[in-house]
């Protein structure tokens, strides 16, 4: 009888994920990571990587102090106050905010600053005003005030940040965002190219520059975001073992694939 209860403790062990992973946080980095974590548990069958849907930077934060998740997923760096309750912070890509719109004619193919801003203050309300357009309105869908994507926003076009009341409808999830605009014609939105996953939609060239690795890279292309995963100390075998794994030639072949920049982290 004992051997038999071995044995069968034995079964459960071999069969149950011997490392498990749970990376919350914000959107800006869902897709992507999810992809990450099927790569990873590829080539680690014994190990098992959870990335549960957005609750945003700072909730993912808030879960990792909580001790209810193991990394925190950011799209921002920590902030002074988090750095100081013992939190660490590892980026390991950057990737783009573009501008998407539903436009049934591909009327425009770059948006410059000048416009950007007249578009949230409400003085470009209409299609018609900023090319060869139909005279259709301008439905805005853009993120709530301290969303990752609108920080970069502010610090990249001149004036957006002292506009009081932007017009257009707030999205709180980057998810939702890309469902709103793919669904609404005539609506204009941003997010990570890394979340971008429908070529329908008509992607903008910025001040003429297109988002790419090499304007990234050489930093002409100025709005984007870094992707990074943070962690309390002692850091967990299961958690180093994932940071590490993303400076494989896997993990970096597969960032960029989403249109993201990889970086490299120190020694871990």
């Amino acid at each position: 009888m004992r051997i038999f209860f071995l044995g069968l403790f034995g079964l459960i062990l071999q069969a149950s994920p011997l490392l498990a992973l749970t990376l919350a946080g914000t959107g800006d980095s869902e897709l992507l990571l999810q992809r990450l974590a099927t790569e990873y548990q590829r080539l680690y069958p014994d190990r098992s990587v959870e990335v549960p849907p957005s609750v945003g930077s700072s909730g993912g934060i808030r879960m990792l102090l909580q001790g209810r998740t193991d990394l925190a997923r950011v799209a921002r760096p920590l902030s002074e106050g988090e750095a100081q309750q013992g939190l660490h912070w590892r980026k390991f890509a950057s990737v783009p905010i573009v501008f998407v719109a539903n436009l049934p004619q591909n009327c425009i193919s770059d948006l410059n600053s000048k416009q950007l801003l007249n578009i949230f203050n409400g003085r470009y309300s209409r299609w018609s005003q900023l090319g060869n357009c139909p005279n259709q309105k301008i439905y805005l869908a853009r993120r709530e005030a301290g969303d990752s994507s609108n920080r970069v926003l502010y610090e990249q076009i001149t004036g957006l940040g002292e506009v009081k009341n932007p017009v257009g409808k707030t999205i709180y999830t980057t998810q939702e965002t890309f469902e709103t605009i793919a669904a609404h014609p005539y609506t204009l939105g941003y997010l990570p190219l890394s979340q971008l996953t429908s070529s329908t939609l008509n992607l903008f060239t910025i001040d003429g520059v297109m988002a790419s690795p090499a304007t990234i890279i050489n930093q002409t292309y100025g709005l984007q975001l870094p992707l990074a995963l943070a962690w309390r100390e002692p850091l967990r075998e299961e958690s180093r073992n994932f940071l590490q794994f993303l400076d494989s030639p896997a993990a970096q072949e597969l960032i960029g694939s989403f249109g993201a920049v990889p970086v490299s982290g120190r020694d871990i």
